[in-house]
């Protein structure tokens, strides 16, 4: 027995997470419908973009029809965060 934990505290460190791909691509992009029962209230869009060491996430979401009148929404997203680690770099948010 103490031969099996000696050889697992020994092999521990040799065994490491598999480093997975990531689960969007840059170029992707996806659009929501926003709905209220029957009532279409809003859009929203999420995209993603890609530079030398970063990937870019952009979200714009928009009211439309009766709610614009009532609730006008006008808001923007972006993230910038490392490819590597996808640790945030910077964040901006303007929202109306």
């Amino acid at each position: 027995m103490k031969k099996i934990v000696l050889i697992l505290f020994l092999v521990h460190p040799l065994i490491l997470a598999q480093n997975a791909p990531t689960a969007f691509k840059p170029g992707e992009k996806l659009t929501y419908k926003v709905q209220y029962g029957p009532i279409i209230a809003g859009v929203a869009n999420l995209e993603v973009s890609s530079s030398k060491n970063e990937f870019t996430y952009l979200a714009k979401g928009k009211s439309t029809g009766v709610f614009n009148v009532f609730f006008k929404v006008r808001d923007t997203y972006k993230s910038v965060v490392n490819k590597s680690t996808l640790k945030p770099v910077w964040f901006y948010r303007d929202i109306k």
